[in-house]
């Protein structure tokens, strides 16, 4: 009884956010680019590129890691989908589409930053 309440409610504040139809189109191996505030109080826009090398599916927790490669150094960022410092999630059409067969791809960190960079 607990637990179906809990989901239920979970349930109406994803069907309430505004990005709840773009997520269902992105898939791993995308290139992503995410427009997020750094902090609530100054409402500064930051905009990551990257490519999504892992998703988390799970209500409003759910989270999408992208790796990219600035100044030759890899780097990880984890935004959660449905959190109020997320403000926008898009695809970014690649010049070449690559298709992985692969549900997470953690196999990207051992990659050069040429096999695995997102450029733009």
């Amino acid at each position: 009884m607990h637990s179906n309440l809990i989901c239920t409610i979970e349930n109406e504040q994803i069907v309430k956010h505004p990005l709840h139809g773009c997520i269902t189109n992105i898939s791993i191996g995308d290139a992503l680019k995410i427009t997020h505030v750094s902090n609530l109080n100054t409402k500064k826009k930051i905009i990551s590129f990257g490519l999504c090398i892992a998703m988390r599916r799970k209500g409003l927790s759910s989270s999408i890691l992208i790796r990219n490669h600035l100044s030759g150094e890899g780097v990880e960022q984890l935004f959660y989908i449905y959190a109020p410092t997320t403000v926008n999630i898009e695809q970014v059409s690649l010049s070449k589409k690559v298709r992985y067969r692969r549900a997470k791809l953690y196999y990207l960190r051992k990659k050069t930053p040429k096999e695995s960079t997102v450029v733009i």
